[in-house]
């Protein structure tokens, strides 16, 4: 496959339709060498920042996630022959954030040679949830965050997975948080989204 053919859709849709639990910032900050196809998972220590201003985005990576905690999660076996021909096809790009720090982000936009910008994931998920509702994949609206809550609530009322395993694999600092917002009370958004996709 060309690299021309690796449009923002395909790149963003790799992620936005694998259950694991990524925050968007997580997402956008996602390096090449992340990615462990051997292993089955993906590395998140890292992530992404961005700062509107009057006619323009600046955009930064951190080193650290919400709660200060680097993770591993899964990767899903239906998508590892999408990214292993990815990671194949689209060369990493060098990309200086404003701190003159070199970052090689996994999602690139090829017309602008930037990172994606938080929100446009959030507009393409819109995009992508509407098709779906139209073809009854989906049976409510669901934002790009409750993909996220989804994915909590169905290891743990779908799966029984332990709330401290969860939440590791989320990035919670507390497994009660994870209980008590998604799991006691999210019972309902195991309806929202398939999680096979």
């Amino acid at each position: 496959m060309k690299s021309g053919k690796w449009t923002y859709d395909t790149a963003s849709s790799i992620c936005l339709r694998s259950p694991q639990g990524l925050r968007r910032g997580e997402i956008g900050a996602l390096q090449f060498e992340d990615i462990d196809l051997n292993r089955k998972s993906i590395r998140i220590i890292r992530s992404m920042t961005e700062y509107t201003g009057v006619g323009h985005t600046e955009l930064g990576i951190k080193n650290g996630t919400k709660n200060g905690k680097a993770r591993t999660t899964i990767l899903p076996t239906v998508l590892r022959p999408v990214l292993e021909e990815y990671l194949q096809t689209v060369k990493p790009t060098p990309w200086k954030d404003s701190e003159g720090r070199v970052w090689h982000p996994l999602f690139m936009n090829p017309k602008t040679s930037l990172p994606y910008t938080l929100s446009s994931f959030t507009q393409h998920w819109d995009r992508t949830r509407d098709k779906w509702l139209e073809q009854g994949i989906l049976k409510r609206k669901v934002t790009l965050h409750g993909l996220r809550k989804s994915f909590i609530t169905y290891l743990g009322n779908g799966k029984h997975v332990p709330d401290d395993i969860i939440a590791e694999m989320v990035g919670h600092s507390n497994p009660t948080i994870t209980h008590q917002i998604y799991i006691k009370t999210g019972h309902q958004d195991i309806e929202r989204v398939d999680i096979n996709l």
